[in-house]
């Protein structure tokens, strides 16, 4: 069992933010907003599979992925290497995926990268935590 240190709570903090942002604005437009659960909701995700919604879920489920991950390779389940190659990668995925939500609105008419809502800003902030995490010391967050 891997002890708890600075770089798996970055991890983890970087998971639930990932996990928080689909219920957040994606895009600001003057006084409209919308997340990737409103009605109609297609961001690139959903714009490549002709469907809705499928951009929140994505996130949802990758960020919930990280988060068991994260467990395991605490729990002793995950090989070392492989716990923190898990964590990275998939901390990776999430600012890729925000990268990717922040390059599909920007591309759409009439709108431009500062009408991108602060749930993209959080996505991709909380996937580069996760990812950068192995790189954090880690030194144990409990004494003894």
């Amino acid at each position: 069992m891997s002890q708890l240190t600075w770089s798996s709570a970055a991890a983890a903090v970087g998971f639930l933010i990932a996990l928080i942002s689909p219920f957040m604005a994606w895009v600001s437009v003057g006084g409209f907003s919308a997340d990737p659960f409103d009605t109609n909701a297609r961001f690139r995700i959903a714009d490549w599979m002709s469907t809705d919604n499928a951009d929140g879920y994505l996130v949802l489920f990758v960020a919930a992925g990280g988060l068991a991950a994260l467990i395991a390779w605490l729990l002793g389940r995950l090989p070392d290497a492989t716990g923190r190659s898990a964590v990275m990668g998939i901390g990776g995925l999430l600012a890729a995926l925000g990268v990717l939500e922040m390059q599909f609105i920007a591309s759409q008419d009439g709108i431009s990268f500062s009408n991108v809502g602060f749930g993209l800003y959080m996505l991709l902030i909380g996937g580069a935590l996760a990812a950068a995490s192995p790189w954090i010391p880690a030194n144990k967050l409990t004494s003894g």
